[in-house]
């Protein structure tokens, strides 16, 4: 039996030829502009005309934007956008994490996570939830939450193998309630992508032997600097067993263990795409095709599944690096 390094190195070699020449993938034809008319005036994924909305394509969510409401932040990987009301000091964050591996456990067990997360940015932060609830026709979770100085209101489901949490907050001294939020409530309109891929479908071996599994999957996590494609392989031995639990009642010990570290494994997987991104950009903006490539192409073994938008990212790089000149 090949040692685990050894079969990372084969998995790795044989997941190179599978990488294509073009990865952007079509999603969310419903709606008619792409995600540089987020700001505009447009009509939703809902099919409602709005004299002012916002909108993501990607993900096929719309909501009333006032026009005193201006995007103080975005980012992507996961999506985040922060709106702000310039009359007064409230704002709202929409946050949209792309995962399929949230059938594996109940809404409200990726809500603790979400906010487990946060507390990334702002260790003071509390989430309590408040109901199970529905919005529109959308299913979902409120909750309450708190910060040292702020106070407020989100609204939590899961969707398009994606999770989306819409959070409104304000100064903790502030008495009004939060118009933000609800403004957002009152219009929010979530579409089904007609092209949306189904939740995991493995095609490897199903996973028989439990412990055997997870014992493997600590080994790999453990040793994930010896061979990139370690993260990948923790994972999938983590999803394999949960993949044979899931649906058990009551669930074995091992679901439970299952679950951490799969999201242990995929949180070390996550850093080090960030760090290898940002290495890949910077020697990209030096003009350094051969580290860029070098960093590029860490990322595509490290990102192996094409229907990750990550991957697609890497090969953005992977493509601009190989168009430098030779020689630098």
């Amino acid at each position: 039996m090949n040692s685990p390094s050894q079969s990372a190195i084969n998995w790795s070699s044989n997941m190179k030829n599978l990488h294509p020449k073009q990865l952007l993938r079509n999603r969310a034809r419903w709606c008619a502009a792409g995600l540089a008319a987020l700001s505009l005036g447009l009509s939703g994924c809902g099919n409602r005309d709005r004299e002012s909305s916002f909108r993501n394509e990607e993900f096929c969510i719309s909501f009333p934007r006032p026009p005193t409401w201006a995007v103080a932040d975005e980012q992507t990987l996961p999506t985040i956008v922060t709106f702000r009301d310039t009359r007064g000091p409230g704002r709202v964050v929409l946050t949209i994490r792309e995962d399929r591996d949230l059938i594996f456990a109940p809404p409200r067990r990726y809500l603790e996570t979400f906010g487990e997360r946060q507390k990334d940015d702002d260790p003071s932060f509390r989430l309590s939830i408040e109901s199970e609830t529905n919005v529109n026709g959308i299913a979902g979770i409120r909750f309450l939450a708190t910060t040292e100085d702020e106070k407020g209101s989100g609204f939590y489901f899961i969707r398009n193998n994606a999770e989306y949490c819409i959070l409104g907050m304000v100064p903790r001294f502030q008495q009004e309630p939060d118009e933000m939020f609800e403004t957002v409530l009152q219009g929010l309109s979530v579409c089904e992508l007609p092209d949306n891929p189904t939740p995991w479908e493995y095609p490897l071996k199903p996973v028989t032997d439990f412990n055997a599994a997870l014992r493997y999957g600590r080994e790999l996590v453990k040793t994930r600097d010896v061979n990139v494609s370690n993260y990948q392989m923790a994972i999938e031995q983590f999803r394999g067993v949960l993949r044979g639990t899931y649906r058990m009642d009551p669930q074995p010990p091992e679901y439970h263990v299952a679950l951490r570290m799969l999201e242990v494994a995929k949180t070390f997987q996550h850093q080090a795409f960030i760090e290898y991104r940002f290495r890949a950009e910077q020697y990209l903006g030096l003009r350094n095709r051969s580290e860029a490539i070098q960093a590029a192409d860490y990322l595509l073994d490290l990102i192996p599944d094409r229907n990750d938008p990550r991957h697609r990212v890497a090969m953005s790089l992977y493509q601009k690096a190989i168009k430098l000149p030779a020689g630098n």
